[in-house]
């Protein structure tokens, strides 16, 4: 039998502070054990973010023939620090994986010292690797998927199919992370995936680059019958992570109408992939009706040209129709934006301002451009922009207020300007939401002060209390659960 250790670096939060307490056990690499544990192989888990280093040093103590690694962008400094630990502590080959491996490509095999790295969807390409360290004659060559060292030659194998089925995937094994210890658990939260892949091109995105192109859903009595799983075992909130999670309406329709015909008293939200294309009365009434609580549209811009320029595949009337109808059916939305998008420019950026105020949204989110490798954005950063901050996968989050780079339409101070209006108006319109008027606002002119603010953010993202507290005001008053 073979035997794997999966782990999970410390991330940084919402706000890029490290170490931040996890509101739920890593949902990639919880599927990815599922599926190797499905075929066979003997997985054990350590979580960073929960585990301490006495509890890494015990495990490799045990004869693995492989560890695995995950990564994101933007926690490379936690990931890269990790992978330097378990080197020193094993002799076992280390493999990484994650969104950064299929963005970065070899990359990340000069930066590391990883022996190898996997991208796009890790489940079977682990499987294979794992069965080729078991041979006599390791055939890495023959691992579509796969990124390995052959001497000082760093070699990238070609891709390997997405898989087309996933309802053959088992659910993810979040019980052998310890659930109970995560701040989910108080409040019977946990996170679904009913699709992978999304068709759009928008330039900003990876998702295409790490996910696949190709849309792929579970059908409706499929996701549903997980969702009957978490419930009989005492789950009652679920927060489906899709990327375009309503990309075939009536597939969002007859999950919704599985729901109330089988009586399951849930309530669920979409955070990511609701896109405003095909919103209707009556699919916000069935979604309502099934206990939907929060959804989640991305604008990105107010700027008719600039949505022309990034392919988001939409315009301003479908926004605010789609969004218009969900404020009438009752379910609280908010509106993603992004400033500083490729030839935006001053003008344009206030005209994304003065659009999301205008919209009837519960709150708005303002984020930063940030070029993901692989993505046209990138592309077009590093021929017509100059860099403000070289390494600002390590050293920022998305949520930085600082611009990462700049151009001569839309400059430093101008794009400093647009984003620390954005972000007052995210975190005025989140605050009231989720705490009610009178302690929303409260805490926003509080936040104001920066001692508070930094602490106020420590104690919601690196403490269980803070978690569980902002939950619970998150229930009470916006009618979802916090758990991120």
């Amino acid at each position: 039998m073979s035997s794997i250790l999966l782990t999970v670096s410390n991330l940084r939060s919402i706000f890029g502070d490290a170490n931040a307490v996890p509101g739920h056990p890593h949902t990639g690499v919880a599927y990815l054990s599922a599926f190797l544990k499905s075929k066979g192989v003997h997985v054990d888990l350590y979580d960073e973010r929960m585990d301490g280093p006495d509890r890494l040093v015990e495990l490799l103590k045990n004869n693995y023939d492989l560890v695995g690694v995950t990564s994101f962008s933007y926690s490379l400094p936690h990931v890269y620090a990790l992978i330097d630990r378990i080197k020193s502590l094993t002799k076992a080959p280390v493999v990484i994986g994650g969104p950064h491996v299929s963005v970065s490509h070899l990359k990340v095999l000069k930066d590391t010292t990883v022996d190898f790295a996997i991208k796009n969807e890790g489940e079977y390409t682990c499987l294979e690797l794992l069965e080729a360290l078991k041979s006599p004659k390791p055939d890495f060559a023959a691992v579509k998927g796969l990124l390995w060292r052959r001497g000082s030659e760093a070699i990238e194998n070609e891709e390997r199919t997405l898989i087309q089925n996933l309802e053959d995937m088992p659910y993810p094994d979040y019980e052998s992370f310890g659930l109970e210890r995560y701040p989910c658990a108080k409040v019977k939260a946990i996170p679904l995936i009913t699709q992978r892949g999304c068709p759009y091109k928008c330039t900003f995105c990876s998702v295409p680059l790490t996910m696949g192109g190709g849309f792929r859903s579970r059908s409706a009595a499929d996701s549903v019958k997980e969702i009957e799983f978490w419930y009989h075992k005492g789950w009652r909130h679920f927060q489906i992570n899709d990327d375009v999670f309503n990309l075939n309406p009536q597939r969002v329709m007859d999950i919704c109408r599985l729901i109330i015909e089988k009586k399951l008293e849930i309530t669920w939200e979409l955070w990511n992939g609701m896109r405003v294309n095909g919103v209707t009365e009556e699919l916000l009434d069935l979604m309502k009706r099934s206990g939907c609580r929060l959804v989640n549209f991305g604008c990105e811009s107010g700027s008719p040209r600039v949505l022309k320029v990034i392919k988001k595949g939409l315009n301003k009337d479908m926004v605010t129709k789609a969004v218009t109808l969900t404020h009438k059916a009752g379910i609280p939305c908010s509106v993603g934006f992004i400033a500083g998008h490729p030839t935006e420019t001053y003008e344009e950026a206030k005209e994304s301002l003065k659009y999301a105020k205008s919209l009837p949204a519960n709150f708005i989110n303002f984020n930063n451009a940030t070029p993901y490798p692989g993505t046209e954005l990138f592309e077009f950063v590093q021929n017509h922009a100059r860099l403000l901050v070289p390494n600002y996968l390590t050293d920022m989050s998305y949520n930085s207020k600082y611009p990462i780079y700049e151009t001569d339409e839309f400059t430093k101070e101008q794009r400093m300007d647009i984003i620390r209006q954005g972000k007052n108006l995210y975190e005025w319109s989140m605050l009231r939401y989720r705490m009610g008027p009178f302690f929303g606002s409260l805490a926003y002119y509080l936040s104001r002060i920066p001692a508070i603010d930094h602490w106020g953010r420590k104690f919601v993202t690196n403490t269980r209390m803070g978690h569980i507290i902002f939950s619970k005001f998150s229930e009470k008053f916006g009618g979802m659960v916090w758990m991120r």
